[in-house]
């Protein structure tokens, strides 16, 4: 087993494992039960693979990191007024929280 990398969260453990897995290699978390039991891990938890996958885990993972870094900085939504109703709603949301009206 190699370690492809670490990563500061369970939920961040488990979207890269699932990006893995689709393409067919197995990932192993050796910190997922401390992280269960005690929330966030000193150090991080790590990702690991079996020596054979690792070059391909890591231009999958280097893949998926950068297409998701894009997406994290793309600007947001700006927030917007509700027509119906005045509520200002997330930017991220097509329809009133409040009266589901549709964004215009």
């Amino acid at each position: 087993m190699k370690t492809l990398t670490t990563v500061l969260s369970l939920n961040e453990a488990d979207v890269l494992r699932l990006v893995l897995e689709r393409e067919g290699i197995a990932v192993f978390l050796p910190d997922q039960f401390a992280a269960q039991a005690f929330g966030q891990i000193p150090g991080g938890l790590r990702i690991q693979v079996n020596d054979g996958d690792y070059e391909k885990a890591r231009q999958v993972a280097s893949a998926f990191l950068n297409a998701r870094a894009g997406f994290a900085s793309t600007p947001a939504a700006q927030d917007w007024r509700c027509p119906r109703c005045g509520e200002i709603v997330d930017g991220a949301l097509g329809a009133c929280w409040k009266c589901e009206t549709l964004r215009s």
